[in-house]
Order: structure tokens, then sequence, then C-alpha cells
């Protein structure tokens, strides 16, 4: 009777060893659960992240591409404005000399009247038609 009350004894301190031994493992696996899921929500919120800055990324990338058109245009205007004026100053030098010191004398009335002159009445420069009251 003494060796079935030990053996019983000795079959219970082992059965609680094993289940001591599985709510360990069962915690353990719970906490890499759990890491886990923090691990993937992480990703998702870097996934998440990368979607919203590569759609940041792809209008500036649109919004530069407009402006090296807009760039591009006026480079070409300018190119050619410059060109009918060389051909002008070829064809006839007296002329663009007064256009040319008409326009800078607009263009220095503007800067006059940018640092505190006073606007002459009924005055109009096409330079600068903001300053005058008008756009």
């Amino acid at each position: 009777m003494m060796y079935v009350v030990i053996g019983m004894g000795v079959a219970l301190l082992i059965s609680a060893g094993v289940v001591k031994y599985e709510m360990n493992k069962n915690d353990e696996q719970l906490q890499v659960i759990t890491a886990m899921k923090i691990s993937d929500q992480m990703q998702k919120a870097a996934i998440s992240q990368l979607q919203s800055d590569s759609e940041a990324i792809q209008n500036i990338d649109t919004g530069l591409a407009a402006l090296a058109t807009v760039l591009d245009n006026q480079e070409l205007k300018l190119s050619n404005t410059l060109s009918k004026l060389e051909q002008a100053a070829v064809a006839n030098p007296a002329a663009v000399e007064l256009a040319i010191n008409a326009a800078s004398d607009k263009r220095n009335r503007c800067f006059a009247l940018v640092t505190g002159a006073a606007k002459l009445k009924n005055e109009t420069n096409s330079v600068c038609p903001q300053l005058m009251g008008r756009k």
C-alpha cells in the first residue's frame, strides 16, 4: 500500500512537472505570437507609410515635369526674343538702342517706386503694372 501511495505521489509530481512544462511552453509560444502580431502591425504601418511617400514623390515628380515643360517653353521664348533682338540690332542699331533704353528707364522707375518714390499722376508703366494699381 505504501508503494502505491509513493507511486501515486511520484506520478502526481511527474504530472505536475509536465503540466508546468507545457504551461511554460504555451507562455513562450504566446509571447512569440504576440511579438509576431506586433511585428506584423509595424510592417503594415511601414508599408502604408512607404505607399504614402511613393504617392507624394510621384506628385512632386509630376509637378517638376510640368515645371520643366514651362521652363523649356520660357527658354524657347527667350531664345526667340533674343534672336529677334539680335536681328533687329544688326538691321537698325539706333532703334534697338532706343527700345532698350526706354525699357531700362521703365525698369528703373519700377525700382524707384519700390524703394519709396511717389507715383506721378496718371503714371503708367508696362514693366511693373502691379505698382501702378493694375495687374
